[in-house]
């Protein structure tokens, strides 16, 4: 890539790097081909008209942190990102946003988020394309229905308005959205292989709902799409 890809994250420590190394291996870049600034810990965010500076931007996950009940501090920052992300829409520059990124992405955008237990998810669920999938390169390849990797409290319950909407779970109805042409969230993980899933819910073990790690771990399933998913989004970048 000529440029670099943005990646803005939202979590710190010891997770902040995790979810670095998971993007580089799942995507497959160099070091020089990943920029990263951590929004909730205080990195300052590129200038609006800095943005084309990028090949596109991924709005990360949070493990820490959930739209619906953020502290006043956190709640100031995430916000911070607002102009950019209608920035990045205008403009239709390649952007994905991945669980708590594509939240911010519908919320910011028109849509609107909550707490919602029914759609609320934790290790690998099946995820299921719609008509609307066949017109976005994301998904060549694809079959109609394919497991990722989960983990989330709140949920997208509606969608901004112009937004498609793609993929859905049993639990999650907004699993993977488009804006325009090149504007995506996914509610899922596809960053994340079956051994990042495990670290992650070990550290997490809230957003099992009562259920062991090892009762979870019976419900896992092979995962060949989530890279395929993102390699795919790759193919967008200039």
């Amino acid at each position: 890539m000529k440029k670099p890809l943005l990646l803005l994250q939202f979590r710190p420590s010891p997770t902040a790097e995790h979810e670095i190394e998971c993007i580089k291996r799942a995507m497959k870049l160099k070091n020089k081909e990943l920029e990263v600034v951590n929004v909730t810990e205080g990195d300052t965010l590129p200038a609006i008209n800095d943005l084309r500076n990028y090949n596109g931007v991924i709005l990360g996950a949070s493990s820490d942190y959930n739209i619906s009940s953020l502290s006043k501090d956190i709640k100031s920052k995430c916000y911070s990102v607002k102009p950019v992300i209608k920035y990045l829409i205008k403009n239709d520059i390649p952007t994905l946003g991945i669980c708590f990124g594509h939240q911010l992405l519908a919320l910011f955008s028109g849509g609107k988020v909550e707490r919602d237990e029914t759609q609320a998810e934790a290790g690998v669920v099946k995820v299921y394309l719609n008509d609307h999938s066949d017109k976005t390169i994301l998904f060549n390849g694809f079959p109609k229905s394919f497991y990722l990797a989960s983990g989330h409290k709140d949920s997208v319950t509606k969608l901004p308005k112009g937004a498609k909407n793609l993929a859905y779970s049993s639990s999650t109805r907004n699993s993977i959205f488009q804006i325009k042409n090149d504007i995506f969230g996914i509610q899922q993980h596809p960053e994340l292989n079956i051994d990042g899933l495990v670290w992650r819910l070990s550290l997490f073990p809230e957003y099992m709902r009562d259920r062991t790690l090892e009762e979870v771990k019976n419900d896992f399933r092979p995962m060949p799409y989530a890279q395929k998913f993102l390699l795919n989004f790759k193919k967008l970048l200039s």
